[in-house]
């Protein structure tokens, strides 16, 4: 029969983090210092710090420039929050706040980190194969699309030629301005009351 021990055991959780950290250089002994300060939430593992190479702008370091970054991933058994994580990191290593970010394990920037990793790797860059002006897959239609497109351009030429012929042109005069054909508005030849077109601006009754 299991005690309450070995349910409480059973139950318990562990949480997951991702640091990273933009300094030129991380040594032995900043390790063990984030270490000892993260066995205060009962560390479980801290993994091997991986370096990128220098970076003009880091990712999730926005202030920083020509900085490379140092990504960890640890486990501890107490939860803490990011913010609390990075301010005790950044005080273990005397290390400005900036320079530390913290994500949870559910965190879609972890995503964003790991993207940036793999495009900004070598092999990634000799492996790439642009897709314009190459061979790939089309979806559904597209080629059809692509094969009548001709024919679709010249109806909406013919389209566009007979609306144009169909146009209304007026000649209005602004003693403004010189004389000018314009297209005529959507009321011309209608019943406009005993003032017609005429602007009220233009009547000799105004005060």
């Amino acid at each position: 029969m299991n005690t309450f021990t070995d349910y409480f055991h059973n139950l318990q959780r562990e949480y997951t983090y991702t640091v990273k950290l933009a300094c030129d250089a991380l040594t032995e002994e900043d390790i063990d210092r984030i270490e000892q300060r993260l066995k205060r939430l009962d560390l479980v593992s801290l993994s091997e710090f991986s370096g990128t190479p220098l970076q003009e702008n880091p990712l999730d370091f926005p202030s920083m420039h020509n900085a490379s970054v140092h990504i960890a991933d640890f486990v501890v058994k107490y939860p803490s929050s990011s913010d609390m994580l990075e301010r005790a990191i950044s005080e273990a290593l005397g290390m400005p706040r900036g320079h530390v970010v913290v994500y949870t394990e559910n965190d879609p920037r972890k995503l964003y980190t790991e993207q940036h990793l793999e495009r900004n790797d070598p092999s990634y860059k000799e492996n790439y194969e642009p897709a314009l002006g190459s061979e790939h897959p089309v979806m559904d239609g597209e080629k059809e699309a692509q094969e009548d497109y001709p024919n679709q351009a010249e109806k909406m030429m013919d389209v566009l030629d007979k609306k144009r012929g169909e146009r209304k042109l007026g000649k209005y005069v602004n003693t403004l301005i010189p004389d000018q054909v314009v297209d005529a508005p959507a009321n011309s030849g209608q019943d406009m009351g005993p003032m017609g077109d005429t602007s009220p601006f233009t009547r000799e009754t105004r005060t």
